[in-house]
C-alpha cells in the first residue's frame, strides 16, 4: 500500500500503520518534488501522486490519503477509487469504536480517539487524537476532525467539514458542509454550509475558501 501525501499527518499515520502491523507500506507519494527520492521516518518518498496508476499496475492495492486540506484529501480519494485501489484503514490500536457504529473506507483513527454507539462516519473520514464521536452523530464524507475534538449526542457534521483542535459542538447541533470551526470554538446551534465559524459561542468570521 502506499499513503498519499508525506507531511505531518502522514507521518502519524505511517506510525499507526506500523502498530496495525497488516499491511507493507511501499512509501509515499507526495506532489511537492522537493521531497522526492527523501525517506519520512525511514519510509521512502517515491514520487508525486499522478504515480498511483503506475505503482496499481505493479501490484499495489491499498491507499490512505494522508492530506490535510479536506478537498485535495476527498480529490486523491477519489483518484485512488477510481484506479480500483482501495481505501485502507488506518485504526491506532488504542481506539474505541461501539459494535454498531459504522464507518465509511478509509477511517483514519488516531491514539485514544472514540466512536460510540449508533455513530455513522463516512468515507475518507479522520479523527485525530482523543476525538469524541458521540451517540447517535453522523459524519459525512471527508471530514476532519482535529485534536481533542468532542462532538454531543446526535449531532451532525456535514461533508468535508474541518474542526479544529479542542472545537466542541453541542447535542443536536448541525455543521452544514465545508465549513470550518475554528480551534477551541463551542457551536451551540446549526452553522449554515461553507462558512468559518469562530469563539465562543461560536460565530461567522467569514465564508470558508
Amino acid at each position: 500500500m502506499v499513503i498519499l501525501g508525506a507531511g505531518g499527518h502522514g507521518k502519524v499515520v505511517l506510525e499507526v500503520l506500523r502498530r496495525q502491523d497488516t499491511a507493507e507500506v511501499v512509501g509515499f507519494l507526495d506532489d511537492d518534488p522537493r521531497t522526492h527520492g527523501s525517506q519520512v521516518s525511514g519510509a521512502p518518498i517515491i514520487g508525486p501522486i499522478s504515480l498511483l496508476s503506475d505503482l496499481a499496475a505493479q501490484g499495489v492495492g491499498f491507499f490512505v490519503a494522508a492530506i490535510g486540506d479536506n478537498r485535495v484529501r476527498a480529490e486523491k480519494f477519489r483518484l485512488g477509487q477510481e484506479l480500483g485501489l482501495r481505501p485502507w484503514d488506518a485504526i491506532h490500536p488504542q481506539t474505541i469504536m461501539a459494535s454498531d457504529a459504522e464507518a465509511g473506507p478509509g477511517l483514519q483513527m488516531l491514539p485514544g480517539a472514540i466512536i460510540n454507539p449508533a455513530a455513522r462516519l463516512g468515507q475518507n473520514v479522520v479523527l485525530n487524537t482523543g476525538c469524541i464521536v458521540e451517540h447517535d452523530c453522523r459524519v459525512d464524507d471527508h471530514c476532519f476532525l482535529g485534536p481533542r475534538v468532542a462532538l454531543g449526542g446526535n449531532v451532525e457534521i456535514g461533508e468535508g467539514c474541518l474542526l479544529g483542535v479542542g472545537a466542541v459542538v453541542l447535542p443536536r447541533c448541525a455543521v452544514g458542509p465545508w465549513c470550518i470551526v475554528g480551534a477551541g470554538a463551542v457551536v451551540t446551534k446549526d452553522v449554515p454550509p461553507e462558512l468559518v465559524v469562530v469563539g465562543v459561542p461560536a460565530a461567522p468570521l467569514r465564508k470558508a475558501e
